[in-house]
C-alpha cells in the first residue's frame, strides 16, 4: 500500500512476550537509490563488495507500533511530520550548543537559552531568504555563505558592500546573495512607501511568501494591476489632477462594480 514519498506499507498485529495485549504494527519500507557497498571480513582482511542496484533492490525499513486508527498513508505522514519537528530541536542542540550549560545560575542559562534562540530565528529566516525552495541546516548553511571576503566601499553618501564567495559552490552562493540583494531591496522600498509598517514584519511576510511560491502584498499596499489601471485612466480621460482622477477613476469602479452585483 501506497504510504507516501516513496514509502510502501502494511499492517498487521502481534503479541510480543511481556505484552498483555496485541497491537497494530504497521511496516514501512523504501527502494534506496544511492549507491551502496557491502563489507565483510574474511580471515582478518575487510572487502568490500558494491551493490548493483540494477540487478539487487534494497530497501529501507521502519517498524511502527502504534495504537492508533488512521491509515498507513496518515501515520506514516505522522511520524514524518513528527522526525521533521525533532530536526529543529537536534540542530538547536547539536549545532548551536543548546545542549545544556555548565552554571548553576538560571538567570545566566535563561539568557544564554534566549540568546541562542533569537540568534537560531534570525539565521533560519536569513538563510530561508538566500534559498527559499529548501530548509538548510546550520552545519552545511553556515560554511556556505559566511565562507566569503568583504569589502565595504563609501560613496555619494551610500555605503556598498561587495562579497567575494570562496565555497567551493560559488554559483549557489552567487544565487543566495542575489536573492538577499533583491529582498532587502524591495523590502526597503516597500516600507518607504507605506508609512506605519515594520521593516521586520515586512521582511518576514516577504520570506514567507517566497517559500510558498505567492504572491506578495503587504496590507494596505495597492495591487500593481490596480495601479496601471489607474495611470491608463488617467491618460484617456486627459485628467491632469491626481485627487480629481482618483476621484473620478473610484467612482467609475463603483459604477462597474454595483452593474456586476459585486
Amino acid at each position: 500500500m501506497n504510504a507516501g514519498q516513496g514509502w510502501e506499507g502494511r499492517e498487521d498485529s502481534i503479541q510480543l512476550a511481556g505484552w498483555q495485549q496485541s497491537r497494530r504494527v504497521v511496516i514501512l519500507r523504501r527502494l534506496l537509490k544511492q549507491n551502496l557497498i557491502a563489507t565483510q571480513e574474511q580471515q582478518g582482511q575487510l572487502e568490500f563488495a558494491f551493490v548493483d542496484r540494477r540487478q539487487t533492490k534494497v530497501y529501507e525499513y521502519a517498524v511502527l507500533v502504534t495504537d492508533l486508527t488512521e491509515s498507513i498513508l496518515g501515520i506514516a505522514q505522522l511520524y514524518r511530520d513528527r522526525a521533521d519537528a525533532e530536526n529543529g530541536f537536534d540542530e538547536l542542540k547539536n549545532q548551536w550548543g543548546w545542549g545544556g550549560y555548565s552554571t548553576r545560575d538560571l538567570a545566566r542559562c535563561r539568557l544564554s537559552a534566549r540568546a541562542v534562540g533569537l540568534i537560531y530565528n534570525w539565521w533560519s529566516w536569513y538563510t530561508r531568504l538566500a534559498f527559499p525552495e529548501s530548509r538548510r541546516e546550520a552545519i552545511t548553511s553556515r560554511p556556505l555563505l559566511l565562507s566569503a571576503i568583504g569589502r565595504s566601499t563609501k560613496h555619494a553618501g551610500q555605503t556598498q558592500l561587495y562579497l567575494t564567495p570562496m565555497h567551493a559552490a560559488q554559483k549557489k552562493v552567487e544565487r543566495g546573495i542575489e536573492n538577499i540583494r533583491r529582498g532587502l531591496r524591495v523590502v526597503r522600498q516597500t516600507a518607504e512607501r507605506l508609512l506605519g509598517h515594520q521593516p521586520w514584519d515586512l521582511l518576514v511576510r516577504y520570506i514567507v511568501a517566497q517559500i510558498t511560491q505567492s504572491t506578495w502584498l503587504p496590507d494596505g499596499a495597492i495591487p500593481g494591476r490596480a495601479v496601471t489601471a489607474f495611470f491608463r485612466f488617467m491618460r484617456l480621460t486627459g485628467v491632469k489632477n491626481i485627487a480629481k482622477a482618483a476621484r473620478n477613476f473610484a467612482a467609475s469602479a463603483w459604477v462597474t462594480l454595483r452593474q456586476f452585483g459585486l
